[in-house]
C-alpha cells in the first residue's frame, strides 16, 4: 500500500521552519519519497479521520499519558498534543522567532480542499497549519511513532478479519463503514512506520508437550532454562511495563515450564531473570529501576509510592492462556494473539 503516489494540482508557497523542513526531508528520505508527497500524505491521513478513530486514538493516547513515567517528558508531551488534536481541542502555534525556509508545494486537489477546511476551522494560515501538523505527527519520539504505527496496524488487521467473516454484501453501509475505518488505520500505520507495513502475521510456531504456540517472531526464546518447549505444558512470557523508558524498548522473553507463573519459586524467578540478562544485558538495568508496589494504605506516603511504582519499569511474568483453560472465553482478544492450542 502507498499513500505517497497522488496527482498534483495546486501549487502553494509555504514558509517552513528550518527544523520542520529538515524533519520532512529526513522522513521523505527514509520512506523513499519526496517532501511534497509526504505533506500530501499527512493531509490525506490526518484531516479526514472518522470520528470513531479519533475517539479510539484519543483513548489510546490517554492510556499512554497515564502510564508514562514522569521522567519521559517528551514522550508524555507527544501523546498529550496528539490527544488534543484527536479531541479537536488544540491551538496552532505561530512558530515565531524560528528560522524559516520558503518552498513551493503542489497539493493534490482533494487534499488542498481538506486543508482549506482545516485552516478555516483553526483560523490560521496554510504555513502555520502545515508546520503544526508536521510537528504534531513527525517531531515526536521514535518510540511514540512506533507504538502508534503498530497499534494502528493491529486495528487494521482486526477490521480486515471482521470484514471477511461478518460482511457478505460489499455494497452495504456496514461494509463501507468498516472498510473506511480499516483503510484509515492502515494509512496511519503506514505513515508512522515511515512508509513500511507492519506485518501482524510475523509469527513463529513452537511445539509444546501437548499443544502448539504461535508467538511474535521478535520475541526472545529462552528454551531449556526451566524446561525445553517439547517437554513443557506451559509457556511463560516476561514483559516489562513502561518499556518505553529504554530507547528501542525492552523485548519480550519466553520460557517454558510445567508450572504456571504463579507457582514459580524464588530460585526459578532468579534463574529466569539471569537468563534474560545473559540474552539482553540491559535487563539488569531494568531490574534496578523497579520500585515495588506499596502494601500499606495507611502509610501517609502511600499515594506517592503508588505513583512512583506506576511510573517505573516493572517486570512481570505471565502464563500464556491455552484454549482448554476455563478462562479462555472471558476475552475476545489476547495480547499478540498468543494462545496455546492444545492437541
Amino acid at each position: 500500500m502507498s499513500i505517497f503516489n497522488r496527482t498534483k494540482s495546486k501549487k502553494v508557497s509555504i514558509e517552513f521552519t528550518k527544523k520542520n523542513r529538515n524533519i520532512l526531508q529526513e522522513y521523505a528520505d527514509q520512506a523513499e519519497t519526496s517532501i511534497v508527497k509526504t505533506i500530501n500524505a499527512m493531509i490525506e491521513v490526518f484531516l479526514v479521520l472518522p470520528q470513531t478513530i479519533c475517539d479510539d486514538l484519543s483513548e489510546f493516547c490517554s492510556e499512554k499519558i497515564y502510564n508514562a513515567p514522569s521522567l519521559l517528558g517528551e514522550y508524555a508531551n507527544a501523546y498529550t498534543e496528539l490527544q488534543n488534536f484527536f479531541r479537536k481541542n488544540y491551538e496552532i502555534p505561530n512558530f515565531g522567532g524560528q528560522e524559516k525556509q520558503k518552498a513551493s508545494v503542489e497539493f493534490e486537489k482533494r487534499n488542498y480542499e481538506f486543508l482549506l477546511v482545516a485552516i478555516k476551522k483553526a483560523k490560521t494560515t496554510t504555513g502555520r497549519y502545515i508546520n503544526y501538523i508536521t510537528s504534531l505527527t513527525l517531531d515526536i519520539p521514535n518510540n511514540v511513532k512506533y507504538e502508534l504505527g503498530v497499534y494502528c496496524a493491529i486495528k487494521a488487521h482486526a477490521l480486515s478479519i471482521e470484514i471477511t467473516e461478518n460482511t457478505d454484501n460489499k455494497k452495504s453501509f456496514e461494509y463501507m463503514a468498516l472498510e473506511t475505518e480499516r483503510q484509515s488505520y492502515q494509512k496511519l500505520s503506514y505513515f508512522w512506520l515511515n512508509g513500511s507495513s507492519y506485518n501482524t502475521d510475523r509469527t513463529q510456531k513452537i511445539v509444546l508437550k501437548n499443544g502448539t504456540l504461535n508467538c511474535p517472531l521478535d520475541w526472545h526464546i529462552l528454551d531449556d532454562e526451566l524446561e525445553t518447549a517439547k517437554n513443557s505444558s506451559h509457556a511463560l512470557v516476561i514483559e516489562c511495563r513502561n518499556f518505553q523508558i529504554f530507547n528501542g524498548g525492552i523485548p519480550h522473553f519466553l520460557v517454558f515450564s510445567d508450572k504456571v507463573a504463579s507457582e514459580l519459586n524464588d530460585f526459578e524467578l532468579e534463574r529466569i531473570y539471569a537468563a534474560c540478562a545473559r540474552d539482553w544485558p540491559e535487563f539488569m538495568e531494568v531490574l534496578k529501576l523497579q520500585v515495588p508496589p506499596p502494601d500499606n494504605p495507611s502509610d501517609p506516603d502511600y499515594n506517592d509510592k503508588v505513583k512512583a511504582h506506576l511510573a517505573c519499569p516493572f517486570i512481570k511474568i505471565f502464563t500464556i492462556i491455552s484454549d482448554d483453560s476455563p478462562h479462555y472465553n472471558e476475552f475476545n482478544n489476547y495480547p499478540y494473539n498468543c494462545v496455546i492450542k492444545r492437541t
